[in-house]
């Protein structure tokens, strides 16, 4: 039989409920307010031309992660961005002169791709002068629109420099200064240092802290205003001559970020440390009121989201250059009226608990499993958010536990994290005869080890309107549940059911999940438990297939190591092989070391025929 594969385009729509998750830096053009987002999720780059309602993907074809971006000031559609690329090559200053449509490599350098919390500044009065910070390297300065660079770092401390805060320690220009006598601001974790062209040298302005300042925001008239999260909120009338401690309606809140307006110096936004809400002043400092609030009310008009997130972050802080009443925080959330209504922007909200994407896809989409007997129906494993569910093929996702969050907490999440995360679902089994019952990971992150942290299983008997958790009481140890597999040939009343354990090994229960054992003996890994995928063979379930990882864990592609222990070559991943229903594994490249498997497939009705996706361990 020949198959003819169509030459028609296939048209794909992103699935998700949009936005709420981390961003590597958000940046509002000063000329037209667009705003541009970069996520770490797939190294994405996002646009947005209307004030955040509608967002499209702009992600430079010459794969990277951008780390900042720095709008012309005089001109709308210019762009310089900072990306780290995936190779060497790619990495340096990019430009676009069409608003983000198209990148030219402009400065190919690894220097831009050193450190997060970069922030760049294009010259108002001479267009051709750039500045940025460059990580560890300290700022460096181009006098031909970013073609070359030389390091103006004299008079910093570098070995002592550290961002101590992401989305902080942003470049700031006083533009009432002429170009050639510009006096440039910038705020570290030893207080805050001002450069003065031409070719001057950093030094630390007088009259302040010597501790953190994380932001500074330099507004026409001389008003500046500087943040320094452990002594408080700080203001100049004369350019930085003299300094006054201000603050008064900011209470035992300390500030954390800044959003000034430039051209009105009098309103000033400022985010509290540990996010204790949004306030606003409207006299230069004077007198501040909170303008957010940690719990939904009508008074303050703060909506909560399908992440259950209330509570206020100011991690992100944006104002409109065009509308000084309209401010962008991160976690969706955006005002028209200076502060007095809230609204999301990245996600919206459709009804009944019903969420859908406006295009900024900030989530990563780990499983998508459909109803058998109601294909419309598809389980979403994400990233941060959690479990969800779509009822009508895509088109809005629901949370599924919404309401139900205490009765999962107390067991899949000890920590404190799964309360503002909702966790993350990396694995979903639906039962092949029984839809209504449902089988799901939940899991929290941990940057440096991602094995333990809060590891679990959820069940649900009644479709996903109630959930029971399973972990250690019922034998399954701490650990993220790569993988969940049903035996479609045992009993549908009491199911044999696997979980593959990320740091443990396999799990089996024969009791449709009231009790699990180890069923993988530690030994069989050579110490290494990075399990990744378990598959059984659709045309045998005596057949099963466990993939291992390699030295770098879970998400190998953006993070590298970080945490995870090199492997010897003894340790390296590979196919695992069961033909007994997990009673005894063998280890099948014996003679081919596969460095770490990312995914199997078994041959549908072959079990002996099985494919496996790997990495190299050397990236």
């Amino acid at each position: 039989m020949n198959h003819e594969i169509s030459s028609a385009t296939s048209t794909w729509e992103t699935v998700d409920p949009g936005g709420n998750g981390w961003l590597i830096f958000a940046a509002v053009h000063p000329t037209s307010g667009h705003l541009f987002f970069s996520s770490d999720m797939g190294f994405s780059l996002y646009r947005s031309k209307d004030r955040g309602e509608t967002w499209e993907p702009i992600a430079n074809p010459v794969t990277g992660t951008p780390h900042f971006i720095a709008g012309d000031p005089q001109d709308a559609g210019t762009l310089y961005m900072s990306q780290a690329g995936a190779s060497p090559k790619s990495s340096g200053i990019w430009k676009s002169s069409d608003d983000g449509d198209n990148w030219q490599h402009i400065f190919p350098s690894e220097a831009f791709g050193r450190g997060f919390s970069q922030s760049g500044l294009v010259d108002p009065g001479n267009r051709q002068n750039l500045y940025w910070t460059v990580g560890d390297l300290g700022v460096w300065r181009s006098k031909d629109g970013g073609f070359s660079w030389q390091d103006i770092s004299d008079g910093l401390p570098l070995a002592y420099l550290r961002h101590s805060e992401v989305h902080s320690h942003y470049l700031e220009l006083d533009r009432e200064t002429s170009p050639d006598q510009r006096k440039i601001y910038y705020p570290t974790n030893l207080g805050l240092f001002q450069f003065q062209e031409p070719d001057g040298s950093w030094k630390l302005v007088q009259g302040l802290p010597d501790g953190i300042c994380t932001q500074v925001q330099v507004c026409d008239g001389g008003i500046i205003y500087a943040a320094f999260p452990q002594q408080g909120l700080f203001r100049s009338r004369d350019g930085g001559v003299a300094w006054d401690l201000i603050g008064n309606g900011l209470g035992d809140c300390f500030p954390l970020h800044l959003a000034a307006v430039k051209s009105q110096p009098d309103i000033v936004y400022v985010a509290t440390v540990r996010d204790r809400g949004i306030y606003k002043s409207g006299d230069g400092g004077q007198s501040f009121e909170l303008i957010t609030h940690q719990h939904f009310n009508k008074e303050h008009n703060w909506p909560s989201n399908y992440r259950q997130h209330e509570a206020v972050s100011g991690m992100i802080m944006l104002i409109d250059p065009n509308d000084p009443q309209t401010l962008y925080l991160d976690y969706n959330k955006k005002t028209h009226d200076g502060g007095l209504t809230w609204q999301h922007y990245g996600t919206k909200h459709v009804g009944d608990d019903r969420w859908t994407g406006t295009g900024l896809s900030l989530l990563t989409e780990y499983r998508a499993v459909f109803d058998p007997q109601q294909p419309d129906r598809v389980w979403l494993g994400f990233s941060d958010a959690g479990l969800m569910l779509s009822e009508d093929g895509g088109r809005s996702i629901r949370k599924v536990y919404s309401g139900h969050r205490a009765e999962v907490n107390h067991v899949a999440y000890i920590r404190d994290e799964l309360v503002f995360s909702s966790g993350s679902c990396v694995s979903i089994a639906v039962d092949p005869e029984i839809p209504t019952t449902i089988y799901a990971s939940i899991n929290g992150k941990n940057a440096d080890c991602r094995a333990s942290v809060g590891g679990a299983i959820i069940k649900s008997v009644n479709g996903g309107r109630n959930w029971t958790p399973i972990s250690e009481e019922q034998g399954l140890q701490d650990g993220i549940v790569r993988d969940i597999v049903i035996d479609p040939d045992s009993p549908p009343e009491n199911r044999t059911v696997f979980a593959a354990s990320y740091g443990n090994g396999v799990f089996r229960s024969s009791d449709g999940g009231c009790s699990f054992e180890l069923v993988t003996p530690p030994e069989m890994f050579a110490g290494n438990t990075r399990l990744m995928c378990l598959r059984i063979a659709p045309g045998d379930s005596h057949f099963l297939y466990l993939g291992v990882g390699g030295s770098y864990g879970i998400r190998p592609i953006t993070v590298g190591p970080q945490g995870y222990p090199l492997l010897k070559p003894e340790q390296y991943g590979g196919v695992y092989k069961s033909i007994d229903k997990g009673q005894t594994w063998q280890k099948q490249n014996a003679t081919r070391e596969l460095p770490s498997v990312i995914d199997l497939v078994v041959h549908p009705s072959d079990p002996n025929i099985v494919y496996a996706a790997v990495y190299s361990d050397n990236f």
